[in-house]
């Protein structure tokens, strides 16, 4: 073909630019567009004065974000995402609609990694077929796990915080010792199940020599983790400490 291959000659929803591998899911290529009306039986918006299939500049495809504003009484307005291209003027949504008229709307491209394909295969933690979906499942992971995570490095040197629920109770042992040897997290004032446990060995200066920590799993009895430090002084002075963690 003389001057090669554009992507005027092919169809739009077989190619993906860069404006559209760049977006946000903010990236507006339709403004203002008029709304007629929209079903909620049929999921399907109506608009005039717009070609959603022929004309270059509104071509729209499943997976485009419709945002509504100024329907009768709001009942439609929201974002919607677009499931099928009926006609030139009609287009069917996702999500559930509300029966309106009139308004108008904004047509977005989705998030460029929507586009971005990714084999599941090998994934542990996701299923998901694209870039999108994975940094997602990976975020989602990374906030609910790290806040929840049973490490010690999150406990020493006290208990619990953001993750956990509230209600965990401390108790120190021997009750009214000014040189404690035991300190325990529980989940809660019935003592039922340890969430950590601080361990000291005194001398009879009762300088500790050595101190364990121990980090228990969701059951409240087995021990994930311990940490022993045995300390060695100058004087009353603490000289060395030398960390076992098993």
């Amino acid at each position: 073909m003389p001057g090669g291959i554009r992507k005027d000659d092919i169809e739009d929803v077989e190619i993906v630019d860069a404006v559209e591998l760049r977006s946000d899911s903010t990236t507006v290529f339709i403004t203002g567009a008029t709304v007629v009306s929209t079903t909620s039986s049929t999921k399907r918006i109506v608009f005039s004065g717009i070609d959603l299939i022929y004309d270059k500049d509104e071509r729209t495809e499943a997976d485009d974000i419709v945002v509504l504003s100024g329907t009768s009484g709001g009942a439609a307005d929201g974002t919607f995402t677009v499931a099928a291209i009926i006609d030139q003027t009609t287009l069917e949504v996702v999500e559930a609609i509300a029966d309106s008229t009139g308004g108008t709307a904004d047509f977005l491209y989705p998030a460029g990694a929507t586009k971005v394909g990714v084999d599941p295969t090998l994934l542990v933690f996701s299923s998901q077929d694209h870039v999108q979906g994975v940094l997602e499942d990976l975020d989602n992971g990374l906030n609910v796990g790290h806040k929840a995570l049973r490490h010690l490095i999150h406990f020493i040197d006290d208990g619990p915080a953001c993750g956990f629920a509230s209600g965990a109770y401390k108790e120190i042992l021997p009750a009214g010792n000014p040189f404690p040897t035991q300190a325990i997290w529980w989940e809660s004032a019935a003592k039922l199940k340890k969430i950590v446990e601080f361990n000291v060995t005194r001398d009879v200066q009762k300088k500790p020599t050595t101190e364990e920590w121990k980090m228990y799993a969701t059951d409240g009895s087995t021990v994930l983790c311990t940490v022993t430090d045995t300390i060695t002084y100058s004087g009353v002075s603490e000289d060395t400490r030398t960390r076992a963690v098993s």
